[in-house]
C-alpha cells in the first residue's frame, strides 16, 4: 500500500519567461493644413497639401494573459519605455480625387509624416522618426 502526499519543490534554478503584452494607445490628432488643387481635367483633380499636426495621447491600455499560478513573480522588466504626452508632426500629402457627380468625388491620398521628436519619453534613436500612410475617403462638397 502506497502513501501519497502533496508537498511544494523550489528549484534554486532561476527561469526566465517571456510574456507579451497587448498595448493599445489612443491619440487625438489635430491638424491645420493647407492645400492647392493645381490640376483639374473632366473628372480627375490633383492636390497637394501639408501642415503640423499636435497628437495629444488620451488613453493607453495595457492587457496580457500570464497567470503565474503558484509562481511567485520576483521581477519584470519592461523593455518598452513609456510615451509622451503630446508631440508634433509635419505631414504632406499628395491627393487624387475622381469626381462621381458634381458634389460628390473619391479620394485617395499618400502621405508622408515627419515627427519632430520620438514618441518615446526616453529616445535612443538619434533619428527622427518618420511614417507613410495610405487615406482614401468619399466627400461631398456643398
Amino acid at each position: 500500500m502506497y502513501h501519497l502526499s502533496e508537498r511544494n519543490v523550489y528549484d534554486s534554478v532561476s527561469q526566465n519567461v517571456i510574456n507579451e503584452i497587448d498595448k493599445r494607445y489612443t491619440y487625438l490628432q489635430i491638424p491645420l493644413l493647407f492645400g492647392y488643387r493645381f490640376f483639374e481635367q473632366n473628372r480627375f483633380g490633383i492636390s497637394v497639401n501639408a501642415g503640423p499636426t499636435l497628437s495629444i495621447l488620451l488613453s493607453t491600455k495595457e492587457t496580457s494573459n500570464y497567470d503565474p499560478g503558484r509562481n511567485l513573480i520576483i521581477n519584470t522588466t519592461t523593455l518598452s519605455p513609456d510615451r509622451i504626452k503630446t508631440n508634433w508632426q509635419f505631414s504632406a500629402g499628395l491627393g487624387f480625387s475622381y469626381h462621381l457627380t458634381p458634389k460628390l468625388y473619391i479620394e485617395l491620398e499618400p502621405r508622408v509624416k515627419y515627427y519632430f521628436n520620438s514618441v518615446y519619453e526616453k529616445a535612443s534613436a538619434t533619428r527622427k522618426p518618420w511614417s507613410f500612410e495610405l487615406r482614401s475617403g468619399l466627400l461631398y462638397t456643398l
